[in-house]
Formats: C-alpha cells, sequence, structure tokens
C-alpha cells in the first residue's frame, strides 16, 4: 500500500546492506529505525556511522571516563559530536551513543526516544544487527558490569546533552575452562 513507507524504508535499508535493528528481547525491536519498527524515522547512530552517513569530526570515540557533550543526531551544524563510540572488548563491539529529538524525520519518534540518549550496540561494519540497549531520559543510567562502563544522562538544554561516562575495567569472573 502507498501508505506503507515505513516498510518500504525498511526493505530499502537491505538494499543498502542494514540489517535488523533489534532489541535485546526482539529481532525487530528497535522502533527508533527503520530497521526495527518500519516507521519513516532516521536511522540508529550504529546504522548511520557503519553506512557512512556521518559528517567528518561528528562522531567521536570514547576510551576514558569523562563529562562529554552530545549534540541531537538530527542537527545540521553541530558543535559538539552527534556519535559517541565506545568499544565493548568482550564481544569486538561498539556502543553508539546518540541523542534523539523531534528534528527532520525523528519528528516521527515515539515519545519514549525523544530527549533520550540511545545506547545502540553493533559490531561497527556492515552488514551487522544493531541493538538498542536502552534510551536514558535526563537523570537516568546505564551500565555494562561485564565491561566496566556506566553511562549517565546528566541533563539536557537545548540540542546538546551532557553525559557522564566511566569506562573502568571489566569484572573478572572465575569460570572453569571449557
Amino acid at each position: 500500500a502507498c501508505s506503507a513507507t515505513g516498510v518500504f524504508s525498511h526493505e530499502l535499508g537491505h538494499n543498502l546492506a542494514l540489517h535488523h535493528a533489534a532489541s535485546p528481547t526482539y529481532e525487530y525491536g528497535d522502533g527508533s529505525d527503520p530497521m526495527g519498527g518500519a516507521r519513516v524515522v532516521q536511522h540508529n547512530a550504529a546504522n548511520r556511522v557503519m553506512a557512512g552517513w556521518m559528517a567528518p569530526g561528528s562522531v567521536a570515540d570514547i576510551s576514558a571516563g569523562g563529562t562529554y557533550a552530545l549534540d541531537a543526531l538530527e542537527l545540521s551544524a553541530p558543535t559538539s559530536p552527534q556519535v559517541m563510540r565506545i568499544y565493548k572488548p568482550d564481544t569486538k563491539e561498539w556502543y553508539h551513543l546518540s541523542l534523539r529529538q523531534a528534528l527532520g524525520l525523528d519528528a516521527n519518534l515515539a515519545a519514549s526516544y525523544l530527549n533520550a540518549v540511545s545506547i545502540t550496540k553493533a559490531s561497527g561494519t556492515l552488514p551487522a544487527k544493531t541493538t538498542l540497549m536502552a534510551a536514558l531520559p535526563v537523570g537516568q543510567s546505564w551500565s555494562d558490569t561485564t565491561n566496566g562502563i556506566v553511562i549517565r544522562h546528566l541533563g539536557l538544554a537545548g540540542n546538546t546533552s551532557t553525559l557522564d561516562v566511566s569506562v573502568g575495567t571489566a569484572a573478572c569472573t572465575r569460570a572453569a575452562p571449557t
């Protein structure tokens, strides 16, 4: 049907080597990306980075803890990075952090994603499934205890979020050899 533009966007994404945008429990669970919820919205940060659609300087790799500014993914003239990547040593993947706001195509985003920092996991190269781990509103935090990563969404001013990122040492768990 002509009204199924989200499905068209999803299937075109496959032609561009994009895989599904999942949640930890559902193959199509990331409703913030056409490759998940088949909605007419901007692609998530991981898909945009892997496809090469981000402007030079708009992606920052974070390897040390600190306080960081993150501009909205849809801004045309950002003053801070729009995507932050944190390496995930246990699986050799990346966490991609982005701020989603009701700008451009993202005006169609569900309220749970708006003004929240999305944390999406992906391998870093296409084709790769992306997995939305969390959408953090201001005041919320998320952690990966295996890799010693904690992300806190401290505040939002206009189109910029302030994040506190802790990158510690991975938790060591004794296990019998396999």
